[in-house]
């Protein structure tokens, strides 16, 4: 196994892809079969899973071990580390993974000098998207327009994370049709546009705990959507909100807003209302508190629905 340290810093669904590709590289040049392990900090000690690392299963020629939430290093794992990397076990790769570099210097520095890192750039986070779209689309016998494409990714934003339980449902949404347009697209996000989404959005940011719990049970008991995809639809709805933030400081005209923003001018009055009344600091909070939950219950940290009443009550409290 030519490299036996990787560390993979950027968005949790594209590190999953990244990561795919990395590992059928070592599969193919090592020509066997590797067995696979994924453990968390946060549930297992690093002397524990560097125990583990220097034994290698029956039959396997080599191992995997994928290190989630590495984040949680303390400065005594980290020495340990250190002393493990000084002489790794030759038939064992580590891959750790963190979600942002800022703090991570010595895990960074050490990766660097023992293995290799990958930082997924915004460059490469949009290809990676664009070709797990693609591939995604093709399983299910789906083309789509360059258009649609584009405003699907659009409706991503930075958050690629949410590209997978959006695609879900645009194939849900497509039915028999072989081929996705922009037109679709936009019948689709029209219906993201439901007035009780809205007002879960609303309640939220209002912290009217009473209300938002009350809007998102009916959401739950009313629709056929998947409580993880309300996490979806909540992140797009307030990254509207947000971007119109940013263009509103930016000095831009609500004529240019609503037409950048993609928001019907029927919609022109509590768009911007919410605006006003929430700022973008407020907005930049929310969002980032969705993306932590959405990597919380695709990780089994935390139950879908639970997790997100439990959060929609500390966010409005």
């Amino acid at each position: 196994m030519t490299s036996r340290f990787f560390l993979i810093i950027g968005d949790p669904f594209l590190r999953s892809q990244k990561i795919k590709s990395i590992v059928s590289d070592l599969e193919k040049k090592a020509k066997g079969s590797f067995d696979h392990q994924t453990y968390r900090l946060a549930d297992t000690p690093l002397d524990s899973i560097l125990s583990n690392a220097r034994t290698l299963p029956f039959l396997a020629s080599g191992q995997i071990f994928y290190i989630q939430v590495a984040e949680k290093l303390t400065q005594g794992e980290m020495e340990i580390l250190k002393r493990y990397a000084m002489s790794p076990d030759e038939k064992t790769c580590l891959i750790f993974e963190i979600d942002s570099s800022e703090g991570h210097s010595e895990l960074i520095n050490l990766a660097k000098s023992r293995g290799k890192v990958v930082r997924l750039a915004k460059e490469e986070a949009r290809s990676l998207a664009q070709n797990y779209l693609q591939q995604k689309l093709a399983r299910f016998k789906k083309t789509i327009t360059p258009g649609a494409r584009q405003r699907i990714l659009e409706m991503c934003g930075d958050a690629i994370v949410f590209l997978d339980t959006m695609l879900d449902r645009i194939l849900q949404y497509s039915g028999e049709a072989q081929l996705i347009d922009e037109n679709m697209v936009c019948l689709f996000e029209e219906n993201w546009r439901g007035v009780n989404v809205f007002q879960l959005a609303d309640a939220i940011l209002e912290r009217d705990r009473g209300k938002a719990r009350q809007t998102f049970h009916e959401l739950l008991e009313n629709s056929e959507s998947e409580p993880r995809f309300l996490i979806g639809i909540i992140h797009w709805q307030l990254r509207q909100l947000w971007q119109g933030a940013v263009l509103r400081e930016a000095g831009t005209s609500e004529a240019e807003i609503l037409e950048k923003v993609k928001v019907p001018l029927f919609k022109k009055g509590p768009f911007m209302s919410a605006i006003n009344r929430y700022g973008m600091a407020r907005l930049e909070a929310a969002l980032e508190a969705l993306h932590q939950l959405d990597r919380k219950t695709k990780t089994g940290q935390a139950h879908p629905v639970s997790g997100t009443e439990t959060w929609i009550m500390e966010f409005v409290s």
